[in-house]
């Protein structure tokens, strides 16, 4: 929006004086005339501080609203990318295959704390190496959890309760995938260990995998609601 500038206003009045009292002002004096100018002089001054008001408060409010949805940007593109972290990290931990390696590190550490020794029997054994491997695996990506836990109240407070509740949903994907390994070590019937391998969290080599139908459905529907936020960015540059 453009406005006048304060010449083109004082002008204006000077006009407007002329018209209103014409018979008059052959006939004024040096004083009148100094009054007249001091007067039009202090209006001008009221219309420019006013005018300068007016624009700085139209920039502020301008500002603020672009920072607010900067803000906005930038919290979506946390929120997105820490859930695809999170997506790659179940992805990594449930991967069926356990290497020679993970397999001998998770036992030495189970030695290394007396939680197995020479008279475990070897499918107790085997069945607590699998699951200290498999919380090896979850405890390498620590720094994911934590910066999951630290988004949920960022979430809430930008965007409301059903982002937070798409992120929680996500921690609790983790907290049933540990649940899991640790009633899968501590439990000494192999069916119930095999329901909580295969059927509650950890492997899963089924077409229909829920654990993972489950992450990637809370991954989509924030996409669905942050994706176009992040449309209005691409617009703004």
């Amino acid at each position: 929006m453009k406005f006048p500038a304060v010449w083109e206003i004082g002008l204006l009045i000077l006009g407007l004086i002329a018209l209103a009292i014409p018979l008059r002002v052959s006939t004024w004096t040096p004083n009148e005339w100094g009054a007249i100018l001091a007067g039009v002089g202090s209006l001008l001054q009221a219309v420019a501080i006013g005018s300068a008001a007016y624009v700085g408060h139209v920039g502020f409010e301008q500002w603020r609203r672009q920072r607010i949805e900067e803000r906005r940007i930038a919290t979506a593109e946390r929120i997105l990318s820490v859930a695809y972290r999170v997506q790659d990290a179940f992805d990594t931990i449930r991967a069926p295959f356990i290497s020679n390696e993970e397999f001998q590190a998770a036992e030495d550490d189970l030695r290394r704390r007396e939680t197995i020794d020479s008279s475990t029997p070897s499918d107790a054994v085997r069945a607590q190496v699998r699951a200290q491997g498999a919380m090896n695996r979850v405890n390498r990506f620590a720094e994911v959890w934590s910066t999951l836990h630290e988004t949920v109240p960022v979430a809430r407070a930008v965007f409301g309760s059903g982002v937070e509740t798409l992120l929680r949903d996500l921690l609790r994907q983790r907290n049933k995938l540990v649940s899991s390994v640790r009633i899968y070590a501590k439990t000494g019937d192999p069916k119930v260990r095999a329901i909580f391998w295969l059927g509650q969290s950890l492997l899963s080599d089924d077409m229909d995998d829920q654990f993972e139908n489950e992450v990637d459905d809370a991954v989509k529907k924030l996409e669905t609601q942050l994706q176009p936020i992040l449309t209005i960015k691409q617009k703004m540059l």
